[in-house]
């Protein structure tokens, strides 16, 4: 439970620092996304699954990666967004076309989730 929580604290303060910067790089944003959404999906379903991963078979983890995957997307472009919304430029560092890009991503983000989901339900069983 620590661990989560310094987890989130380490996420919370690399948000911050993302946030004042200047920057209209993807890599950033996409790796605050997926690590928001792999610490809050994520944290909420192994709370709610908790010892229950091998019952289900495959399944399970399967569709939590597509979830965390999906969430991902949503989530760097939500984030993406807010920046745009906070810096306020008048030629915004996330134009609507990167955005909606993103937004067209996220099957994709689903998808390489669920295989990495299964791939770690066949690792850990």
């Amino acid at each position: 439970m620590a661990h989560s929580r310094w987890a989130r604290v380490v996420w919370g303060t690399l948000l911050l620092l993302w946030l004042g910067a200047e920057d209209t790089h993807t890599l950033p944003v996409a790796l605050l996304g997926a690590s928001g959404a792999l610490l809050g999906v994520g944290g909420a379903l192994a709370r709610a699954y908790a010892g229950q991963w091998q019952a289900g078979g495959a399944l399970l983890p399967t569709a939590s990666g597509g979830l965390i995957g999906a969430t991902g997307a949503l989530l760097t472009t939500f984030l993406m967004f807010f920046k745009n919304s906070w810096h306020a430029h008048p030629f915004p560092d996330y134009p609507l076309s990167m955005l909606l890009d993103m937004l067209g991503r996220a099957p994709v983000w689903a998808a390489a989730g669920a295989l990495l989901g299964g791939a770690w339900w066949l690792w850990r069983g």
